[in-house]
């Protein structure tokens, strides 16, 4: 981001996260810094490796094209349970990253963000689920009509999720979905920024630090089966710019 982002701008890029079964292309790793090559080779599961695969590249992918440096330059420390960090951004800025179904996004801000994108399954059991994560007085708000009832649990579920991620560490060990407040997260004294939006059949929540005004969400998507084509074409691994969708504002205006 730039050093001067006054403006609280969120930039989030998404990109499928590909076929089941699909087979994973030589360019691919090749584009992906080396200790990333090494951690794929170390997982065994087909669909965790694929997983793997496109959230790193779409990564390093996006943060190229923005800092305009080779993907394999990033200085990334994969993390149990948390997102990665990356030791060598130009300048100081913090990142998300989420994952659901086939649709991966990444986030960038120079402040703290917290993303979380999920994919509306219906027919699950969501009373019985709500109360892994919902107070007693959310459970207690739970609609009685099946299509409320699903938008209502997906509504507050990422948006736990999306703040939970924008925790420290320290703030995440001490906290739990249940103790956070779905309500409080939308008063007007809150110290964080809410943003929801539908993507088709997904839900997608963006909590962020309240330093500025509302914060402007860009989002872009970035095709990166034209990018490993285009990588395996060229026989380079030091992608800094290809087919992307344009940036353009997130509407997160949706009625709560």
């Amino acid at each position: 981001m730039p050093a001067n982002d006054s403006l609280g701008t969120i930039l989030l890029w998404f990109a499928s996260a590909g076929a089941p079964g699909q087979p994973v292309p030589d360019a691919g790793l090749a584009l992906l810094p080396p200790a990333q090559r090494d951690f794929f080779h170390s997982l065994r599961a087909p669909g965790r490796r694929q997983q793997y695969l496109h959230s790193r590249l779409l990564m390093c992918t996006a943060l190229s094209r923005h800092y305009r440096r080779a993907t394999t330059e990033w200085d990334i420390e994969e993390r149990t349970n948390a997102a990665p960090l990356i030791h060598n951004l130009p300048v100081p800025a913090h990142i998300s990253l989420s994952h659901s179904h086939h649709l991966i996004c990444f986030g960038l801000s120079s402040f703290r963000i917290g993303i979380d994108v999920e994919w509306m399954k219906s027919g699950r059991r969501f009373r019985e689920m709500a109360a892994l994560f919902m107070s007693n007085e959310e459970v207690a708000l739970l609609p009685e009509h099946p299509a409320e009832l699903q938008r209502y649990f997906y509504r507050i579920w990422c948006a736990k999720e999306a703040l939970y991620k924008a925790l420290t560490p320290a703030e995440q060990a001490r906290t739990t979905l249940t103790g956070l407040s779905y309500p409080a997260l939308l008063e007007n004294d809150s110290p964080w920024h809410l943003m929801q939006s539908r993507l088709d059949h997904y839900r997608l929540a963006v909590v962020s630090e309240k330093v500025t005004a509302a914060p402007l969400l860009h989002q872009a998507s970035i095709n990166l089966e034209h990018v490993m084509r285009d990588a395996a074409r060229r026989g380079l691994s030091n992608h800094k710019k290809g087919p992307d969708g344009p940036f353009g504002i997130l509407d997160t205006t949706e009625t709560q």
